[in-house]
């Protein structure tokens, strides 16, 4: 039951990203609306929705079928969320339409990958 949970979670950020009318924030938005503060607090509030949403999914996975390998005593915080996102939208340069759940996702893979199995 977990892993359709975990698989289903996963599939969702990917299907949103593929749709032209989902409500999420996209890189492009985040990154010019960053000076507003009303807008910057916003963003940051839906980055942290995704972070626990991320995280939640994975601790669902059964052990050695996690994508992400994130420390076991390692609880990420939004600011360490923010700073992976945005490293891994300047080294990769996504198009300004992807949400940035997949950007935070791709990411982490970068930030925390697993041993080979």
């Amino acid at each position: 039951m977990r892993v359709y949970l975990a698989a289903i979670f996963a599939s969702s950020i990917f299907v949103g990203a593929a749709e032209s009318n989902s409500v999420s924030v996209r890189i492009g938005d985040y990154l010019k609306n960053n000076n507003n503060l009303s807008m910057r607090e916003l963003n940051v509030l839906y980055l942290d929705g995704v972070r626990e949403g991320i995280t939640t999914a994975l601790a669902l996975l059964p052990d050695g079928t996690e994508p992400i390998c994130m420390p076991p005593k390692l609880a990420l915080t939004v600011e360490q969320a923010e700073e992976i996102m945005l490293r891994f939208a300047k080294d990769h340069s996504p198009k300004a339409d992807t949400p940035i759940g997949v950007i935070l996702y791709l990411g982490l893979k970068d930030a925390f990958p697993c041993a080979k199995r």
